[in-house]
């Protein structure tokens, strides 16, 4: 008996062995036929994102873009789009934007950069912090210089009745602003300098009132800040520009308040005049000091 039962045994074992051989074979079959995806290996494509959010703003902003797992981002600024592999700028690190743009982002995935993501789009738009006074204008971004009215001068961000002369002028304080310069544009810094000069200027004016001195014309008050080429819509510049005509170093019609090369060569020749050295066209504290001499000031 023992021996039929292990005869039994034996014939199932052969019966069954080839099927467990298909079974074998077919599982190895099927893993080996399956391919990871050379790509993403299933990671989530994401457009980029920038750190700063559309919007409005009154000073320049540094933007990082952010795109998880990708291997690199392209964008644009001027509102085109994008493109994986190779259209448009390829992101490197922050970068500021201080004047109206529409950005584009995309973000190319694998190694080749030929997996992109959607594109991602943000809207900047730059104004001046103070948008209009009374009885002035301001000046367009990133300037924003104030103008005010005649009869009027800056105090602050505001336009003031200007006071009295001859001595019977009161004095308006002026009202203080504390301005960070920290993260400040070269054209907002010099935004906030002929902001700065501006209150200086209405300063002399009420001094010389107080004094009894000078009336209200401009060319008596003292020149008393540098001036240099590059300044643009500057009241002191325009006043040097007006000395420089009245003496024939400049012609008319060019007291524009921009200093430029006409304007840096009329200082340079005035310079000249003066004995001062350098030539150089810059309205330093030598050629300062001579045309308030030539004015009739001493400080």
């Amino acid at each position: 008996m023992p021996k039929l039962k292990l005869s039994i045994l034996l014939f199932a074992c052969v019966l069954f062995l080839p099927f467990g051989a298909v079974f074998a074979s077919e599982e190895t079959s099927n893993l080996g036929s399956e391919t990871l995806d050379p790509g993403l290996n299933g990671a989530l494509v994401v457009s980029p994102t920038s750190s700063v959010a559309s919007g409005t703003y009154t000073s320049s902003r540094t933007i990082t873009l952010t795109a998880t797992g990708s291997n690199s981002i392209r964008y644009t600024l001027d509102g085109t789009d994008p493109a994986c592999p190779s259209t448009g700028t390829l992101y490197a690190g922050a970068f500021a934007v201080n004047s109206n743009k529409t950005l584009k982002a995309i973000a190319c995935y694998v190694s080749d950069n030929s997996v992109s993501s959607p594109i991602s789009t943000y809207t900047y738009a730059f104004v001046c912090a103070t948008a209009s006074v009374t009885n002035g204008t301001v000046g367009a971004y990133p300037g924003c210089e104030i103008s005010c009215n005649a009869g009027y001068v800056l105090s602050g961000s505001s336009c003031v009745t200007q006071g009295g002369g001859g001595g019977g002028g009161s004095y308006v304080q002026p009202s203080t602003t504390t301005v960070s310069t920290t993260g400040m544009t070269i054209a907002e810094l010099q935004a906030e300098i002929a902001r700065i000069q501006a209150l200086i200027l209405q300063l002399q004016t009420q001094l010389l009132q107080m004094l009894g001195g000078g009336g209200t014309g401009t060319t008596t008050l003292p020149f008393l800040v540098d001036l240099q080429f590059g300044m643009v819509n500057n009241s002191e510049v325009k006043r040097l520009q007006e000395f420089l005509i009245s003496k024939g170093f400049l012609a008319a019609g060019y007291n524009t308040g921009n200093y430029y090369q006409l304007t840096a060569n009329a200082v340079a020749a005035y310079q000249a005049s003066k004995g001062i050295t350098p030539t150089n066209g810059r309205c330093g504290p030598q050629t300062r000091a001579a045309i308030n001499a030539d004015l009739g000031i001493t400080l």
